[in-house]
């Protein structure tokens, strides 16, 4: 019984002893809750005084939402006239665009005729400005053709009249001389009428004294045209007046009715008004019948030699004296065409007649223009065509820059460039490139092209001494150019 109460006691104790861990976790777990509460209280009063700063700042807010919102309804109403007012505003702007989309049709419209007035005004402009162009070419080929024209002429005048002056002074010499003959002449028939009283030998029949006559006739008015030097003519009249006397003393002499006569037809051949005029007839008849003009020989000097020659200086030799009677027999068979061009003539007739002579010539040179298929394709000038042709061949070489038919082409590269399209084997480029030497550029370049028929119309020397060529000769030489290698 003791045992037991004392495992009963034991096991009370045990009870007691977790009762009271149980209390003691009890009592810290209503601190802890306490303390908690008293947190949560804290948080609480914390969370009322928010809440009372909020409700009054919502308040706050809500009195001004509440302001606002009529000041919107307000605003609102206005808007809504405003937006009234912008619809009927909307409405005329609608209306105002459809008039004025009609209005852009139409300028658009308009437009469209005007760039195509444009375009044909371009073009109308384009064609005036090539026609221009051409006529301005046109115009300095025709100033410097009569510029040219005015120097030819002035040249012509002062020859003519420096020819003038020589002829009246040979005029004059000439009848001097026909004076001195005519004289010498007297003397000789009146030698012949003693000789014939004297001897009264037998006469030549009347058609070989005239045939001797006729011979001293022409003899002397050969030496009135000027066909004779001055020694030559009276040393050799001299000597057929003497032999006729002489002729006329071997075979007799005639009576007195033939003698008389053949006295008559000396002394009309002697006489000084007969010779003067007889030669001035001579001169005025072959320059009035005489259609050639002067201007036509002016290109050829080499044709005025022999005249200027046979009235400036005498003849001497037994040669000069046949080269004198040859010219002689030309002068009459040719009706003194030269005689004519020595004639003064006015600046405007000459200048009319050079300008005809080149129109002849240029119309004769353009019945095949070689450049009219080039002018076909590119437009433009026949000048600009080519030049557009020559840039084309000669792009893609170095140092050859072509903008012009004068300065482009000083130093021989273009010829080069243009050339070695067509024949580089006899044009090495890039040879001639590197050793900067003019005078070969142009050799090499005139001597390939004359290697296939192509005449070198430019000089080498005239080349390389001047910075500028004449435009005209050098377009002239790559028109041969174009015409050998692109010509049909």
């Amino acid at each position: 019984m003791m045992l037991n109460d004392t495992e009963s006691l034991a096991h009370s104790r045990k009870e007691l002893a977790k009762v009271k861990e149980q209390m003691q976790s009890l009592e810290t777990d209503r601190c802890a809750a306490k303390e908690k509460a008293d947190y949560l209280e804290q948080e609480l009063v914390a969370a009322r005084n928010n809440n009372k700063t909020c409700l009054s700042d919502l308040e706050f807010k809500y009195d001004k939402v509440a302001a606002d919102r009529g000041q919107l309804e307000n605003q609102l109403v206005e808007n809504r006239k405003d937006l009234e007012a912008q619809r009927k505003e909307n409405n005329r702007i609608l209306e105002e665009n459809k008039n004025f989309r009609i209005e852009v049709s139409d300028l658009q419209a308009e437009l469209k005729g005007a760039k195509h007035r444009y375009i044909e005004f371009e073009k109308e402009m384009e064609a005036l400005s090539q026609r221009h162009e051409e006529e301005a070419s046109d115009w300095k080929q025709f100033q410097s053709d009569l510029q040219t024209a005015v120097v030819i002429a002035n040249a012509i005048k002062a020859e003519a009249v420096e020819e003038k002056e020589l002829l009246a002074e040979r005029n004059r010499e000439l009848l001097r001389k026909n004076e001195d003959l005519q004289k010498q002449s007297n003397i000789i028939q009146a030698e012949l009428d003693r000789v014939k009283a004297q001897k009264g030998l037998a006469i030549l029949p009347t058609s070989e004294i005239k045939k001797h006559i006729l011979g001293s006739d022409r003899e002397l008015a050969a030496l009135r045209q000027g066909r004779r030097s001055s020694d030559i003519k009276g040393n050799q009249n001299i000597v057929s007046v003497k032999s006729l006397i002489k002729t006329i003393e071997g075979h007799g002499s005639l009576g007195s009715s033939t003698g008389s006569s053949r006295r008559g037809s000396s002394d009309s051949l002697n006489s000084p008004t007969s010779t003067s005029i007889s030669f001035n007839s001579h001169m005025d008849s072959n320059s009035r019948n005489s259609p050639e003009r002067r201007t036509s020989n002016h290109n050829n000097n080499n044709d005025n030699v022999p005249l200027r020659s046979a009235l400036k200086k005498p003849k001497d030799s037994e040669d000069k004296s046949n080269n004198s009677r040859n010219r002689g027999k030309m002068f009459e068979k040719t009706s003194s065409p030269v005689i004519e061009s020595l004639r003064p003539v006015s600046a405007e007739n000459s200048v009319s007649s050079l300008l005809s002579i080149r129109t002849d010539a240029d119309h004769s040179e353009k019945s095949y223009d070689p450049l009219a298929k080039l002018v076909k394709q590119t437009g433009g000038s026949k000048r600009n065509a080519l030049l557009k042709w020559c840039q084309q061949k000669s792009k893609g070489y170095r140092e050859v820059d072509i903008t012009n038919f004068s300065s482009s082409w000083n130093d021989g590269l273009a010829f080069c460039a243009l050339l070695h399209n067509y024949i580089p084997n006899l044009v090495n480029y890039d040879e001639l490139l590197k050793r900067h030497d003019k005078r070969e550029n142009f050799s090499v370049a005139f001597q390939a092209a004359e290697s296939v028929g192509i005449s070198a119309k430019l000089d080498v020397d005239e080349m390389v001494s001047i910075e500028r060529p004449d435009w005209q000769l050098v377009m002239s030489y790559v028109t041969s150019l174009y015409q050998h290698f692109e010509g049909d």
